[in-house]
């Protein structure tokens, strides 16, 4: 069996319910970002980050349906917990960069160049 290439690592147990073409399509754009090829590696972290993404969109739509209720409480507790989540999705974009680059620089002896001088600098 070939491994596909660009697949999306599997996070929900049905891949056709809302939630979970959500997380493939967050995965899919940030797949792009590295032309579909991501080391071993990040297959977890981009996991992680596809949740963290589907997670922010369900506490949109909580945070729009306390405000609409006039539930000023619980919309500060969402809106902490979003920017706790936002925050880490922040961090997981950064550990998939890093990943992206090194996978990056192992392939291409000139880039890996680049790498090192941007760290001196």
């Amino acid at each position: 069996m070939r491994k596909l290439i660009g697949a999306v690592p599997r996070a929900y147990r049905d891949h056709r319910t809302r939630l979970a073409r959500t997380y493939a399509e967050a995965c899919r754009e940030k797949l792009e970002d590295f032309n579909g090829r991501l080391p071993k590696s990040g297959r977890r972290l981009l996991r992680e980050y596809g949740r963290i993404c589907v997670e922010l969109d369900r506490l949109q739509v909580e945070l729009d349906r306390a405000f609409a209720r006039r539930r000023l409480t619980v919309a500060k507790g969402i809106r902490r917990e979003r920017k706790v989540l936002h925050f880490q999705l922040l961090a997981y974009d950064r550990r998939l960069h890093e990943l992206a680059g090194l996978a990056q620089a192992a392939a291409d002896p000139f880039h890996a160049l680049l790498l090192e001088e941007e760290a001196k600098a």
